[in-house]
This record gives structure tokens, sequence and C-alpha cells, in this order.
């Protein structure tokens, strides 16, 4: 399946910078196939997958040393059949997490310049503390998400020429050809059902069936839950995997805002529930160093520069993907909304999925609310160098008194996104259907924002001063 990420490496790969890629994310987004599918297309037989999971062995060739001639000579002995041809040939570090060696050595492999070097990994930022990494400037990180509405259409082999002509009318905000958005809302209808998850969309696109998917969904679910058990501190485990399955409950509620209150924990030796953001912080930071959860921060208002307003204890908590949030509900939400029943309120659902398509993007998720008078809108965002309020709204309601508030008293810009086409009102509100949200470079014609990587703070950091 087409991925975004294919024209991220093939940009690093062309520039020739001395640098290795190091592509982060969470299980099962597609890491591997895109590398892979790249590697053996543009290097042919000069593309060597080195797999830490499959081959443990392969961590053998870093025992003579981490320079590049070493690494090279052992991986030489482990894969004796393999060529290694200077200027030709691409090495991919496949769950690297399991071979710190092997992290330790991005900067010599790197910097020496004869092979191109790509390292992904699952839960790397989470195993990256037990290795000094060197200097961000010998490794690109890029994070990689869940297909997002775009790849989605690709995947259900959309015209191209379809999706250029959508683009267009979003980008000028005027109305898509009916056919157009009808068929799009329809889609986007089955994507917020299926997600992103590329073996959830195989199946669908394969099948145009959903019996498999509820179990490809609960698998990763479950994977989730697995990967707390065996790699979160003990401190954590029981808190991570206790927040992770509230956010379904959560985000069904009216404000959607994450309450410690809520979260299903034993109490403690006398009887008390323990709650606020310090007692569980430890176990949220994990699960989005994990990649399993999206944090949207409450802002204190809704003026630049968003990033100096934040709260940081005030958050709603998504889930990394729209369609294993659909599966935690219960059947009558899951055929509901698959068939887009406009009388239907599925607001937790459709708001991931915005959430999700922002974040995709590179977007700090952000959103403000305030008691008095009563104002709440759903994100706010930079778009066209303005603070934009957002607000989402899934079901027949039209409503948007709030956003109209917003932007008369903070004079922000204003969007939303909805079950009705492209237009502008009489008070400047910017009308998109739902699945323009995945399409918001047209939107925001700029360059695309990079990604967030806050949580690498501090931990990407040089192994002597001198290599600064």
């Amino acid at each position: 399946m087409r991925r975004k990420i294919t024209e991220t490496i093939r940009e690093w790969d062309e520039s020739g910078r001395a640098t290795a890629l190091m592509i982060l994310g969470s299980r099962q987004v597609g890491k591997t196939y895109s590398v892979t599918e790249y590697g053996r297309r543009i290097y042919a037989e000069q593309f060597l997958h080195v797999n830490f999971a499959d081959r443990p062995d392969a961590a053998s060739a870093f025992n003579d040393g981490l320079d590049a001639d070493s690494v090279i000579g052992g991986l030489s002995v482990v894969y004796r059949h393999f060529r290694f041809v200077p200027g030709r040939t691409m090495i991919f570090f496949d769950e690297i997490q399991e071979c710190p060696n092997a992290r330790a050595a991005l900067k010599s492999l790197a910097s020496d310049g004869r092979y191109r070097i790509v390292a992904s990994g699952s839960l790397l930022c989470l195993r990256i503390r037990e290795v000094r990494l060197l200097p961000m400037g010998y490794v690109e990180s890029v994070l990689m998400h869940p297909m997002d509405f775009e790849e989605f259409l690709w995947a259900m082999n959309v015209d191209p020429k379809v999706i250029e002509e959508v683009r267009a009318s979003i980008s000028s905000c005027e109305s898509v050809k009916d056919a157009y958005y009808q068929a799009f809302s329809k889609m986007y209808s089955r994507y917020m059902v299926i997600g992103g998850m590329p073996a959830a969309v195989k199946v669908y696109a394969e099948t145009n069936m959903v019996t498999d998917v509820h179990a490809i969904h609960e698998g990763i679910f479950n994977g989730y839950l697995d990967d707390i058990s065996k790699y979160a501190d003990d401190s954590v485990k029981l808190l991570a995997a206790s927040c992770l399955r509230s956010i379904p409950a959560m985000l069904a509620s009216e404000n959607r805002k994450f309450m410690y209150s809520k979260v299903e924990v034993p109490r403690n030796g006398s009887g008390v529930k323990r709650t606020g953001f310090l007692y569980y912080a430890p176990a949220l930071e994990w699960l989005s160093s994990a990649s399993i959860t999206m944090s949207c921060i409450n802002i204190t208002e809704p003026c630049s520069p968003l990033e100096e307003r934040v709260r940081s204890n005030i958050f709603k908590l998504y889930l990394l993907d729209c369609g294993i949030l659909t599966s935690r509900y219960d059947d009558s939400v899951f055929t509901d909304c698959f068939f887009g029943d406009p009388s239907v309120n599925s607001g937790a659902i459709g708001e991931n999925a915005i959430a999700q398509a922002l974040y995709a993007q590179g977007r700090r998720l952000m959103y403000f609310s305030k008691d008095d008078p009563r104002m709440e809108v759903d994100f706010v965002t930079v778009v066209g160098g303005r603070v934009c309020a957002i607000e989402v709204k899934t079901g027949a309601s039209r409503n948007c008194r709030s956003l109209n508030r917003v932007m008369k008293e903070y004079g922000t810009d204003g969007i939303m996104f909805e079950t009705r086409n492209c237009f502008v009102d009489e008070k400047g509100v910017r009308h998109y259907p739902l699945f323009a949200a995945s399409f918001m470079d047209a939107i925001d014609p700029r360059d695309r924002v990079k990604d967030d990587l806050s949580f690498l703070d501090g931990i990407l950091v040089a192994d002597d001063a001198e290599s600064m």
C-alpha cells in the first residue's frame, strides 16, 4: 500500500546527507513494510534487512567495536552471503530497540557515509534511555502514524485526479462536487470504523468486509496491554493499563476531559483511591512515549503564542487510531458510524479522527474551555499564521455558539468540521466536511509542520562534549 512516509525516505536518501534515518512510531503502523518496500525497489539485492527480533545473533556484529569498519565486518560474518557495496547499499536496522549497541553505532555508520542507514523499532522511545544516543545531527528522526484518510483512499483505489479535485475545492473552501462529496463522506464514515492501521485497511480493501477488522483491532489493543505488562516499570503497569482502558468512556462523556477520578484502579491500603496529575503522570507519559495515545492539552486562552498558555494537568486523551477506538464501543455504535447515520452523534469517534488527522500533520493538540461565559472549542492551532479555533460536529446539530464567542472575544479565525459541504458563513467561519481535516495542507498551504518529538527532550544526548 502506498504510504506518505515513502516520500520522506526518498527525500532523505537522495539528499546524500551523512545521517541515519530513524523512524519512530507505534506497533503495526507500517514502519517495516514501508522501509523494506522502498529498499528492495531502489536497492534491490543491495538492501540488507537486519531484524534484531528475528535474528538476535545479529547483535554479535557489534561485539568487536562500534566504528564503521568493525560493524560492517561483523555484519559480513552474520550475513556472509550479502555483498556490501559502498555507495550502493542500504542497511535497515529493524527492531533496533533490541540492540543498544546498534543504536550507539549510528553516528559512526552515518558519518562514514559508505552506506545508507535506516533504523526503526517499536517502543523505541521507551527503551532509548538504555544507551546514550549520539548527537541528533547524525540521526534524523521522523514519527510515523497510522494511515490517514488520503492514504486510505489510495488503498481503496480512488482516482488520484478525483482526490486532487477535492483537495482544490477544500483549498478554496468552495463546495466539493456533490458526487465526490457524497462518495468521500461515505468513505470517511468507513474510515472512522476501519481506521488507519495497515492490517485493518488491507483486509477491508481486499474483501470489502469488516468481518476480520474488529479482530485485528482487538489484537492490536491487547498487544498494547501486553507491552505495558512486559516493558512498563512495575510502578506504572497497573495505572497505564487502567488509563488506556478508560479512554473510550472518557471520550464519550460530555466534555471529554480526562478525569483521574474515573480511572478504575484499586484503592490503596487505607481504602483511599489516589488521584491527581502527579500520581498519573508517569503512566500517561508511558502511553504517550509508546505512541499509543495522543494528549490534547488545555490552554488558558486562544492567543499567540499558544505554547506559553498550556495547562499540562488538564487534557483530553485520544487513542492513536480512530478505528481501534470505535472497536471499543458496542456494535450499535460501530454500525451507526459505519453507515454514517446523521441522526447519531458519534462525537467521540469523530473528534478522535480529527485529532488523529491534525496530529499526523505534526500539530500539537490543544483545546480551550472557559466556564463564564461558557465557551469551549475542540481544538486550537495556527492556520495561515493566525490562531484558529476548531469545532467538530458529527451529528445533526449545527450549533456553533462557543466557536462564534471565541472568535468575537479573542479575535481568532474559526473552522468547523461537520457533515456539510464547504462554505463560509456570515460570521467568517469556514465550514468543511469532516474528511477535509486530512487535507489540512490544502487548508493551510505551508511547509508541513514538524512532528512533535518533544518526548525525546533530554534523551537524544551527545556521548561526549567534543562530538557536539
